[in-house]
């Protein structure tokens, strides 16, 4: 079984859960720490452990605790995080740029698995020149992602573009410029 392609909710994996499911999912939670952010993460799992310290959660149990800790975020956080639990592989980003347009056209793949999969995928943007902060961008699961160069780095178009930067992410990057 190629453990890259499964999802890390399988029931296949009730009796023995491979390493590679425990590697994948600390750095799906890591993910998610990142987009949600430390405040909240935190209270998710002071609820968590509050509930459930003496009993048994399923996965549902916990993603009802992140809809009521995420409610106010403009983006549905449960979706991302079923997508990237539920769904095996994980995708490869390409990162164009459209030197003619100064923009970056950001799209996915799958590694391996369907061809058709898709995830939502957080990517972070930060100006290295630091004329502005790190920036949280989505890559729609069925759209690319459009990025004009003047709105990553304000006035400054020839400054640097970092992807990720002290970012934990479940996913490739492939530049292609």
């Amino acid at each position: 079984m190629d453990l890259s392609v499964e999802p890390l909710v399988n029931d296949k994996w009730a009796v023995s859960i491979p390493l590679m499911s425990y590697q994948k999912g600390a750095v799906i939670v890591q993910m998610l720490d990142d987009v949600i952010g430390p405040d909240r993460f935190q209270r998710l799992l002071r609820h968590y452990v509050r509930i459930y310290q003496f009993g048994v959660a399923s996965t549902h149990d916990f993603l009802k605790l992140l809809r009521r800790v995420t409610k106010d975020m403009k983006t549905d956080i449960v979706e991302f995080f079923s997508v990237w639990l539920h769904q095996g592989s994980h995708p490869i980003v390409f990162i164009d740029y459209d030197k003619s347009l100064n923009r970056f056209i950001l799209t996915q793949t799958p590694k391996m698995g369907s061809p058709e999969a898709r995830w939502p995928i957080p990517i972070w943007t930060e100006c290295v020149s630091g004329k502005r902060k790190p920036q949280l961008h989505w890559i729609p699961r069925n759209k690319q992602l459009v990025l004009d160069l003047d709105q990553l780095t304000g006035t400054n178009s020839s400054s640097g573009v970092a992807f990720n930067r002290k970012k934990t992410v479940y996913y490739q990057l492939s530049y292609r410029y």
